[in-house]
């Protein structure tokens, strides 16, 4: 009664507002309802959910490492001077196709090198005419000792018959012992003028080199990627001048987390390689990889070997995938896997009425999840699209799917 005289009371404003609060409130009620209470849209009892059902298929499932490296070649050489001096040419530049031993790359300036030859050449012939020298002085003192020791062979039988006096044979016993040891001088002196030739050789040879080293052919094979210097530039043992690559062997290099170290195997892990575009993929074995995990970086570099071509250059990004583990067994669409109560549901369906089945899962490959236990056989149909509005016992209408 009090309810219906306020209300005659109320003002024509506060009725349409309270009016407008009730249907706002009934609303809510409504859409909570439906929603089931806890956010999510539920069809009503006796209407059908519209699904999309996938059959369980075997399907072969892989565990797999992602990660980025860089192509380049195995095979490469920066070429540095083997002389050091001004550089008087450099005759090639980048995408220029060389050939090991033939191409020339650069030239040292030679006008120091050729006098230096030519000053080894004097310096040999000089010791060449030394050495003859000590050649005859040695012949004249072994004739001059050849006289000596005939004479004092000769005094010695004189002596000892008493015809001469020993002084007399001192004398000649005197000179016979220096000319003795003049020929060992000449000898010693021979000896050391041979080593001094060879010594003089041994410089020819080198400056000789020095000379054909001013000139640097190609180490090997390919193209050159880099020009480093310019003519004019000083030219230094040890600072490259041009790098050559040789792009038809190629490697793949990754840096990969440490925790992986054990699980991949030089020469026996297979490493999907493939250009950041996707215009080739190739699959080979990993080569090699470091020794030790870095322990700044928890990485280690791993190494796959490929050839080159055309579109496979050096320098170029590519996408690894390195397959750690493989195995064939029951699959679901991965859209099909729910969380429910706490863990991993999917929705059977034989046409009719849904059936939410508890599933545990493994390894998901390609938009597809595999299936480690759960009350399912092959050929069971699963929920693939329409999952999301299930209850267990969920009456539901079979459409097919995009």
């Amino acid at each position: 009664m009090k309810l219906s005289h306020r209300w005659k009371q109320a003002s024509p404003r506060a009725k349409v507002l309270l009016a407008l609060g009730l249907v706002a409130l009934l609303g809510t009620g409504a859409y909570v309802l439906r929603m089931g209470g806890n956010g999510k849209q539920e069809a009503p009892a006796d209407e059908a959910v519209p699904v999309v059902l996938e059959k369980i298929r075997t399907h072969s499932f892989a565990e797999t490492v992602e990660a980025q490296g860089t192509l380049r070649a195995k095979h490469f050489a920066l070429v540095s001077p083997k002389v050091d001096g001004p550089l008087l040419e450099v005759y090639v530049r980048e995408g220029d196709r060389v050939t090991a031993g033939k191409t020339p790359l650069f030239r040292i300036d030679d006008l120091k090198l050729r006098e230096a030859e030519q000053i080894a050449q004097k310096d040999l012939a000089a010791a060449r005419f030394a050495r003859e020298e000590r050649d005859a002085a040695l012949q004249r003192a072994a004739i001059e000792l050849d006289r000596a020791a005939k004479e004092y062979r000769r005094f010695q039988a004189l002596h000892e018959e008493d015809v001469v006096s020993q002084s007399g044979f001192d004398d000649v016993e005197s000179r016979y012992r220096q000319m003795a040891s003049m020929r060992d001088l000449s000898r010693s002196t021979l000896k050391a003028a041979g080593e001094n030739v060879r010594k003089a050789d041994a410089a020819l040879r080198i400056a000789q080199k020095n000379l054909r080293d001013s000139l640097v052919l190609s180490p090997l094979t390919g193209v050159v990627s880099k020009r480093l210097a310019e003519p004019g530039e000083a030219g230094k043992v040890g600072t490259p001048v041009v790098r050559v690559d040789d792009p038809r062997l190629l490697e793949a290099v990754v840096f990969v987390p440490g925790q992986f170290y054990a699980r991949i195997q030089e020469g026996r892990t297979r490493v999907q390689v493939s250009d950041s575009g996707g215009a080739w993929t190739l699959e080979v074995p990993v080569a090699t990889k470091s020794p030790v995990v870095d322990p700044t970086l928890r990485t280690f570099e791993a190494r796959a070997l490929l050839s080159g071509d055309a579109v496979r250059v050096p320098g170029a990004l590519v996408n690894l995938s390195f397959l750690l583990n493989r195995r064939e067994g029951p699959g679901v669409p991965t859209a099909s896997v729910l969380e429910r109560a706490g863990g991993k549901v999917v929705f059977v369906s034989d046409g009719k009425t849904a059936r939410m089945v508890p599933v545990r899962t493994g390894l998901v490959t390609n938009g597809w999840t595999e299936v480690l236990s759960g009350d399912l056989k092959p050929g069971d149909a699963v929920v693939a699209q329409g999952q999301f509005l299930l209850n267990p016992g969920a009456p539901v209408r079979v459409q097919k799917g995009n």
